[in-house]
Protein backbone atom coordinates (compact mmCIF):
# COMPACT_ATOMS: atom_id res chain seq x y z
CA UNK A 1 0.00 0.00 0.00
CA UNK A 2 1.08 3.83 -0.69
CA UNK A 3 2.86 4.75 2.67
CA UNK A 4 1.28 8.26 2.43
CA UNK A 5 -2.05 6.32 2.96
CA UNK A 6 -1.14 4.67 6.00
CA UNK A 7 -3.95 4.41 8.83
CA UNK A 8 -3.43 5.59 12.58
CA UNK A 9 -6.22 6.19 14.85
CA UNK A 10 -8.06 5.32 18.01
CA UNK A 11 -8.20 1.95 16.89
CA UNK A 12 -4.98 1.04 14.99
CA UNK A 13 -1.88 1.70 16.64
CA UNK A 14 1.21 2.92 15.59
CA UNK A 15 4.42 0.89 14.98
CA UNK A 16 7.79 2.53 14.11
CA UNK A 17 8.01 -0.02 10.80
CA UNK A 18 4.99 1.94 8.91
CA UNK A 19 7.65 4.78 8.61
CA UNK A 20 10.45 3.12 7.74
CA UNK A 21 12.10 4.51 4.61
CA UNK A 22 10.69 7.83 5.86
CA UNK A 23 12.50 11.33 6.63
CA UNK A 24 11.76 14.11 8.40
CA UNK A 25 13.17 17.46 8.59
CA UNK A 26 12.32 20.91 10.80
CA UNK A 27 9.64 23.35 9.05
CA UNK A 28 10.60 26.52 9.32
CA UNK A 29 6.44 27.33 9.56
CA UNK A 30 5.73 27.38 13.47
CA UNK A 31 3.61 28.88 15.07
CA UNK A 32 4.08 31.46 17.91
CA UNK A 33 5.16 30.43 21.64
CA UNK A 34 2.09 29.14 23.97
CA UNK A 35 0.11 27.96 20.33
CA UNK A 36 2.79 25.29 19.40
CA UNK A 37 4.13 22.26 21.48
CA UNK A 38 7.26 23.32 23.08
CA UNK A 39 9.72 21.06 20.80
CA UNK A 40 10.95 22.10 17.68
CA UNK A 41 8.43 20.96 14.95
CA UNK A 42 9.64 18.07 12.37
CA UNK A 43 7.60 16.76 9.52
CA UNK A 44 8.20 14.42 7.32
CA UNK A 45 10.25 15.57 4.21
CA UNK A 46 7.08 15.50 1.51
CA UNK A 47 5.13 16.93 3.59
CA UNK A 48 7.33 19.84 4.68
CA UNK A 49 7.78 20.09 0.85
CA UNK A 50 3.94 20.19 0.26
CA UNK A 51 3.49 22.65 3.38
CA UNK A 52 5.97 25.14 1.76
CA UNK A 53 4.23 24.83 -1.97
CA UNK A 54 0.67 25.51 -0.28
CA UNK A 55 2.14 28.40 1.69
CA UNK A 56 3.37 29.91 -1.47
CA UNK A 57 -0.55 29.48 -3.28
CA UNK A 58 -2.04 30.93 0.27
CA UNK A 59 0.61 33.98 -0.10
CA UNK A 60 -1.20 34.79 -3.14
CA UNK A 61 -4.59 35.33 -0.91
CA UNK A 62 -2.85 37.45 2.04
CA UNK A 63 -2.46 34.04 4.08
CA UNK A 64 0.17 32.03 5.56
CA UNK A 65 -0.33 28.60 7.79
CA UNK A 66 2.19 28.37 10.61
CA UNK A 67 2.64 24.65 12.22
CA UNK A 68 1.17 24.01 16.15
CA UNK A 69 2.20 20.57 15.82
CA UNK A 70 3.73 18.15 13.85
CA UNK A 71 5.61 14.79 14.36
CA UNK A 72 5.57 14.12 17.90
CA UNK A 73 7.04 11.02 19.46
CA UNK A 74 4.83 8.35 21.76
CA UNK A 75 6.31 10.36 24.62
CA UNK A 76 5.83 13.59 23.63
CA UNK A 77 1.89 12.66 23.19
CA UNK A 78 1.84 11.68 26.41
CA UNK A 79 3.20 14.79 27.62
CA UNK A 80 0.44 16.61 25.68
CA UNK A 81 -2.32 14.44 27.07
CA UNK A 82 -0.94 15.62 30.53
CA UNK A 83 -1.13 18.91 29.71
CA UNK A 84 -4.20 19.08 28.78
CA UNK A 85 -5.37 17.37 31.17
CA UNK A 86 -4.28 19.09 34.02
CA UNK A 87 -4.81 22.67 32.15
CA UNK A 88 -8.65 21.26 31.70
CA UNK A 89 -8.99 20.08 35.63
CA UNK A 90 -7.47 24.02 36.50
CA UNK A 91 -10.64 24.88 34.38
CA UNK A 92 -13.58 23.39 35.72
CA UNK A 93 -11.93 23.91 39.40
CA UNK A 94 -11.79 27.50 38.38
CA UNK A 95 -15.61 26.73 37.27
CA UNK A 96 -16.83 25.84 40.52
CA UNK A 97 -16.07 22.26 40.52
CA UNK A 98 -14.50 20.13 43.38
CA UNK A 99 -10.72 18.72 42.31
CA UNK A 100 -12.49 15.30 42.62
CA UNK A 101 -15.56 16.03 39.82
CA UNK A 102 -12.92 18.41 38.06
CA UNK A 103 -9.99 15.32 37.39
CA UNK A 104 -13.16 13.27 36.13
CA UNK A 105 -14.16 15.84 33.42
CA UNK A 106 -10.51 16.65 32.47
CA UNK A 107 -10.02 12.97 31.97
CA UNK A 108 -13.65 12.58 29.84
CA UNK A 109 -12.34 15.53 27.82
CA UNK A 110 -9.13 14.40 27.20
CA UNK A 111 -10.32 10.24 26.22
CA UNK A 112 -12.32 12.07 23.54
CA UNK A 113 -10.76 14.85 21.86
CA UNK A 114 -6.84 13.68 22.37
CA UNK A 115 -5.07 10.82 20.76
CA UNK A 116 -3.90 7.89 22.97
CA UNK A 117 0.09 7.68 23.06
CA UNK A 118 0.54 5.39 20.16
CA UNK A 119 -2.65 5.82 18.36
CA UNK A 120 -1.83 9.78 17.00
CA UNK A 121 -1.11 10.24 13.64
CA UNK A 122 0.95 12.88 14.95
CA UNK A 123 3.78 10.28 15.15
CA UNK A 124 3.62 9.63 11.75
CA UNK A 125 5.02 12.81 10.63
CA UNK A 126 2.64 13.13 7.78
CA UNK A 127 -0.06 15.05 9.94
CA UNK A 128 -0.10 18.72 11.23
CA UNK A 129 -2.16 20.94 13.37
CA UNK A 130 -2.28 24.61 11.55
CA UNK A 131 -2.90 28.08 13.01
CA UNK A 132 -3.89 30.52 9.90
CA UNK A 133 -2.48 33.97 9.87
CA UNK A 134 -2.75 37.30 8.09
CA UNK A 135 0.64 38.36 5.94
CA UNK A 136 -0.95 42.04 6.06
CA UNK A 137 -4.06 43.93 7.41
CA UNK A 138 -7.52 43.56 5.86
CA UNK A 139 -10.34 44.78 7.23
CA UNK A 140 -11.34 42.09 9.35
CA UNK A 141 -7.77 42.63 11.05
CA UNK A 142 -8.18 46.59 11.28
CA UNK A 143 -11.54 45.92 12.68
CA UNK A 144 -10.25 43.73 15.15
CA UNK A 145 -7.42 46.24 16.35
CA UNK A 146 -9.43 49.22 16.53
CA UNK A 147 -12.44 47.03 19.05
CA UNK A 148 -9.46 45.51 21.18
CA UNK A 149 -8.13 41.94 20.64
CA UNK A 150 -10.22 40.98 24.01
CA UNK A 151 -13.13 42.52 23.69
CA UNK A 152 -16.27 40.77 22.92
CA UNK A 153 -16.12 42.57 19.15
CA UNK A 154 -11.91 41.99 18.97
CA UNK A 155 -12.92 37.92 19.42
CA UNK A 156 -15.38 37.43 17.25
CA UNK A 157 -13.92 39.46 14.29
CA UNK A 158 -10.84 36.89 15.27
CA UNK A 159 -12.95 34.11 15.21
CA UNK A 160 -14.81 34.74 11.82
CA UNK A 161 -11.52 35.93 9.78
CA UNK A 162 -9.67 32.32 10.93
CA UNK A 163 -12.84 30.84 9.79
CA UNK A 164 -12.99 32.91 6.65
CA UNK A 165 -9.04 31.57 6.20
CA UNK A 166 -9.78 28.31 6.90
CA UNK A 167 -11.82 28.40 4.04
CA UNK A 168 -8.91 29.15 1.51
CA UNK A 169 -6.69 26.86 3.06
CA UNK A 170 -9.27 24.24 2.39
CA UNK A 171 -9.90 25.14 -0.97
CA UNK A 172 -5.94 25.31 -2.04
CA UNK A 173 -4.67 22.56 0.06
CA UNK A 174 -5.63 19.39 -2.26
CA UNK A 175 -3.57 19.61 -5.17
CA UNK A 176 -0.70 19.85 -2.76
CA UNK A 177 -1.66 16.48 -1.07
CA UNK A 178 -3.33 17.34 2.05
CA UNK A 179 -7.09 16.54 3.33
CA UNK A 180 -8.82 17.85 5.97
CA UNK A 181 -8.69 14.57 8.42
CA UNK A 182 -11.39 15.33 10.63
CA UNK A 183 -14.62 16.50 9.56
CA UNK A 184 -18.35 16.52 10.72
CA UNK A 185 -19.33 14.26 8.00
CA UNK A 186 -16.89 11.78 8.23
CA UNK A 187 -17.45 11.57 12.22
CA UNK A 188 -18.74 8.59 12.36
CA UNK A 189 -16.14 6.69 10.61
CA UNK A 190 -13.23 8.47 12.07
CA UNK A 191 -14.60 8.53 15.85
CA UNK A 192 -13.33 11.93 15.88
CA UNK A 193 -15.12 15.47 16.32
CA UNK A 194 -14.10 17.71 13.44
CA UNK A 195 -10.56 19.80 13.64
CA UNK A 196 -10.68 22.22 10.89
CA UNK A 197 -6.96 22.79 12.00
CA UNK A 198 -5.79 19.40 11.37
CA UNK A 199 -4.53 18.48 7.62
CA UNK A 200 -3.01 15.21 6.63
CA UNK A 201 -0.82 14.76 3.93
CA UNK A 202 -1.98 11.50 1.27
CA UNK A 203 -0.12 13.09 -2.18
CA UNK A 204 -1.74 15.13 -4.63
CA UNK A 205 -3.77 12.16 -6.53
CA UNK A 206 -5.04 10.71 -3.90
CA UNK A 207 -6.32 13.69 -1.85
CA UNK A 208 -8.05 14.59 -4.97
CA UNK A 209 -9.91 11.34 -5.26
CA UNK A 210 -10.99 11.80 -1.25
CA UNK A 211 -12.14 15.10 -2.18
CA UNK A 212 -13.89 14.11 -4.92
CA UNK A 213 -15.41 10.74 -3.45
CA UNK A 214 -16.40 12.87 -0.24
CA UNK A 215 -15.20 10.10 2.10
CA UNK A 216 -13.05 9.73 5.18
CA UNK A 217 -9.54 8.23 4.84
CA UNK A 218 -10.69 5.05 6.57
CA UNK A 219 -13.41 4.89 3.99
CA UNK A 220 -11.20 5.52 0.93
CA UNK A 221 -8.34 3.01 1.90
CA UNK A 222 -10.86 0.01 2.74
CA UNK A 223 -12.03 1.16 -1.03
CA UNK A 224 -8.22 0.03 -2.18
CA UNK A 225 -9.04 -3.64 -0.11
CA UNK A 226 -7.01 -2.88 2.50
CA UNK A 227 -7.08 -4.60 6.13
CA UNK A 228 -8.12 -2.27 8.52
CA UNK A 229 -8.73 -4.27 11.23
CA UNK A 230 -9.45 -2.89 14.58
CA UNK A 231 -6.68 -3.20 17.11
CA UNK A 232 -6.82 -5.52 20.09
CA UNK A 233 -7.83 -4.30 23.72
CA UNK A 234 -4.19 -5.95 24.90
CA UNK A 235 -2.48 -3.13 22.04
CA UNK A 236 -5.24 -0.55 22.46
CA UNK A 237 -3.96 -0.34 26.28
CA UNK A 238 -0.49 -1.51 26.28
CA UNK A 239 2.08 1.17 27.64
CA UNK A 240 -0.71 3.59 28.23
CA UNK A 241 -1.24 5.32 31.72
CA UNK A 242 -2.23 8.55 32.68
CA UNK A 243 -1.48 10.78 35.72
CA UNK A 244 -5.22 11.57 37.04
Amino acid sequence: MDKYLMIVNNQKRFFRDMVDGFTVRETAAVAPEGVRDDWPIYLETETAKALEKLNARLAGKNIKITVSSGLRTIKQQKDVCEQILVKKREQFMKAGATRADASIMAKEYVEKYVARPGFSEHHTGLALDYVPERIKDNLLTRLERKFGSESTAGKKLHALDRRVMSVVVQKEMTDCGFILRYTDENENETGVPAEYWHLRYVGPENARKIKQSKQSLEAYVRGLGEDLTQASEEEMTKGYSMRR
